[in-house]
């Protein structure tokens, strides 16, 4: 890999931060923050799902938006808008405007996930692309590891209003990162046109590869677990279980280490040639281990101990999933691969904004809920997975 192809791989590793940051950095202020706005535990949940759903909308359109403008430029605005909603959810009065300006904050930052994507496509294929999306992974679960603890040790000091603050200031330095360093990456020749109708027909294009489309629903179900933990977590083993936040926030950190480790591992079987969808398959797999770990645990009414166990194994196999997901889903696609990117990221997060908490308000928040709908949800990935997904020898 080229000198300066190594620096861009880093610098967009840390704009993926942002997606992570923006959902968990707050979690462990949650029970207090529900307190101050004098509301319940499933609005204040959906704080969390508002920040998704934000996600689930920006990547859809930023998407299609940068394979005809270009990466840079909405790159720019994405992060600035960023800072500015951080500090707009601040200074929000009520549940209400927090939820709206959360919305927001996720569609501003959802132009780092998806175009960060965009750029290792317009950089890399097969092999090497695997490789440098579970690079990409390894930095991005370094926000899970540090995002918790420091927002918990930083509640020593401020209430969650000043964990709001501090994303707006982290948005500022990476807005001047990218004004300064990220070059525009994808050629002119590669730039779609049309407008309006030519984004849908490059929507169209991108979902009538019947394999994409397998490997959009596997990775959704698969994400669907992750967030069923990321939503319901907080609650589960600070309310039900009896953590302190700081003590939510290292188990939090210790899923999020675990990861770090599975990305470590893939980067490493792919180097030895392992096919990047026999890989995916084996991580979706383990992650159906761990998730049907935690549901037997919460239904057995297991240890406090047993139960942290059980989600930390659960977890551990999503950063390599996710980075082996975008790889196939991605490698097709030298035009549109922002679309791509959008609809893969888009679908991620509509399911973990819209059916944590739906699931939430008809069968409740708590242990046995989290982790049937975890065991089930990896099931049907695994299944979509070995149905259409097949097994194929790795491109180089």
């Amino acid at each position: 890999m080229r000198a300066e192809s190594r620096s861009t791989v880093f610098l967009i590793g840390l704009l993926t931060l942002i997606p992570p940051l923006a959902i968990d950095f707050h979690l462990p202020a949650m029970p207090r923050m529900t307190e101050d706005l004098g509301t319940t535990d499933s609005a204040a949940l959906m704080t969390v799902s508002a920040c998704f759903l934000g996600f689930c909308i920006g990547q859809l359109v930023i998407g299609s938006l940068s394979d005809r403008v270009g990466r840079r430029m909405p790159l720019l605005v994405g992060t600035v808008a960023f800072s500015l909603s951080s500090f707009a959810c601040m200074l929000a009065p009520s549940v209400e405007l927090l939820l709206a300006l959360r919305t927001l904050q996720g569609i501003a930052g959802s132009a780092a996930l998806v175009i960060a994507r965009a750029i290792v496509r317009d950089l890399f294929t097969g092999i090497e692309a695997a490789r440098v999306f579970s690079a990409l992974g390894a930095i991005t679960v370094i926000a899970p590891i540090l995002g918790p603890p420091l927002g918990g040790l930083l509640l020593l000091w401020t209430d969650w209003r000043g964990l709001f603050a501090a994303l707006g200031i982290a948005g500022i330095a990476l807005a001047a990162m990218v004004w300064i360093w990220i070059p525009d990456t994808l050629r002119v020749e590669h730039r779609t046109t049309g407008g309006a109708a030519g984004q849908f027909r490059q929507y169209a294009a991108v979902l009538s590869r019947s394999p994409f489309l397998a490997v959009v629903l596997a990775n959704g179900f698969a994400a669907l677990s992750l967030f069923m933990y990321v939503s319901m977590g907080s609650h589960v083993l600070q309310n039900e279980y009896g953590l302190s936040a700081q003590g939510y926030s290292l188990v939090f950190a210790g899923g999020a280490l675990g990861m770090l480790v599975a990305t470590q591992v893939n980067r490493v079987l792919l180097t030895r040639g392992v096919a990047v969808r026999t890989l995916v398959t084996l991580t979706v797999s383990a992650a159906v281990v761990g998730s049907v770990l935690v549901a037997l645990a919460a239904l057995a009414h297991a240890p406090r101990w047993v139960l942290i166990g059980a989600v930390v194994i659960a977890v551990m196999p999503h950063g390599a999933t996710v980075a082996n997901m975008f790889s196939i889903g991605l490698s097709p696609f030298a035009r549109g691969a922002g679309t791509a990117s959008a609809l893969l990221g888009s679908l991620q997060f509509a399911f973990g904004g819209i059916v944590p908490p739906i699931i939430a308000a008809l069968a409740g928040a708590d242990a046995i809920v989290m982790g049937v709908t975890m065991a089930s949800t990896t099931v049907v990935a695994l299944a979509i997975l070995v149905v259409w997904v097949r097994p194929r020898p790795a491109t180089r």
